[in-house]
């Protein structure tokens, strides 16, 4: 039996495109929020709080296989992905 997907996954994707559309070329996107690109580097202070680590460790893998520029557009096309699909839910 196959499993319908449900529309609202469609909405998402369309709107998604709509609003990115120009976001998604090559290159880098100039955010204060995303300083890692192009090459991510793991330091911090001895007196810091490490509760990050664990998402720098996951884009540092991520930086092993893909360029900065393309986990940067991944996090952007995710983050208005699931604004929209969780406002359409």
């Amino acid at each position: 039996m196959v499993k319908k997907i449900p529309s609202e996954i469609y909405f998402s994707i369309i709107f998604v495109i709509l609003i990115l559309w120009q976001i998604l070329l090559p290159g880098y996107i100039l955010t204060l929020d995303m300083v890692f690109t192009p090459k991510l580097n793991l330091n911090y202070s001895e007196g810091s709080f490490l509760n990050s680590l664990p998402i720098i460790y996951l884009l540092k893998f991520l930086n092993i296989f893909l360029d900065g520029w393309i986990i940067q557009k991944i996090i952007l096309v995710t983050l208005f992905f699931c604004l929209f699909y969780l406002a359409l839910k």
